[in-house]
């Protein structure tokens, strides 16, 4: 008996630290990329800043039109299915910008990572309000807000220390993140 409620407490324990980790990338839609702006605008010469900086606005556009339909689908297949999913949906499209030739396609890369991004929020919400009761829920939204302003900070902050020309470094810190959530989970 020791034995399964040692596992169920360490299963408790993973779940809460997923959930607070993946909350970190709901703001990663604007805050990552947000500082290489100016260099972005000179690697795409021929385009607006208003053009370039839809880089940060798609992202959010796509979260406000998809997230009512991604709660939908966590309903139908399953909120840990619909997060595992939109996980793989930001990671790829988060990522499709270090090889995204145009600045079109890599607005439409964005566009679809804040589908995940909308995947992401709504499922994880979702899990914490399903697995959890009232006073660890209240907890739990706690350290995900918590979790999601530090993310910003440290975003912020190594984007303005270790700027690459076009951004670059912004769009490899999801592998980065991707591959820590991966870490924590196994």
């Amino acid at each position: 008996m020791g034995q399964s409620r040692t596992s169920l407490r360490s299963s408790a324990k993973g779940a809460i630290v997923t959930l607070v980790l993946v909350s970190m990338l709901n703001v990663m839609g604007g805050a990552a990329v947000a500082p290489a702006l100016p260099a972005m605008s000179q690697a795409f010469p021929d385009s607006s800043e208003t053009t370039v900086s839809l880089i940060i606005t798609l992202p959010s556009l796509a979260v406000a039109i998809c997230g009512l339909f991604v709660g939908m689908v966590a309903d139908c297949i399953g909120k840990a299915r619909t997060l595992i999913a939109s996980l793989a949906v930001f990671t790829l499209a988060g990522l499709s910008g270090l090889f995204l030739p145009t600045l079109e396609l890599i607005l439409v890369g964005r566009f679809i990572m804040g589908i995940g991004i909308a995947g992401i929020a709504t499922s994880s919400a979702a899990l914490v309000a399903e697995r959890f009761d009232d006073n660890t829920r209240a907890k739990m939204y706690g350290w995900q807000s918590a979790a999601s302003g530090i993310s910003v900070l440290v975003l912020e902050t190594t984007g303005v220390c270790f700027p690459l020309s076009g951004g670059e470094s912004r769009f490899s810190s999801t592998s980065l993140v991707w591959c820590f959530w991966l870490w924590q989970s196994c």
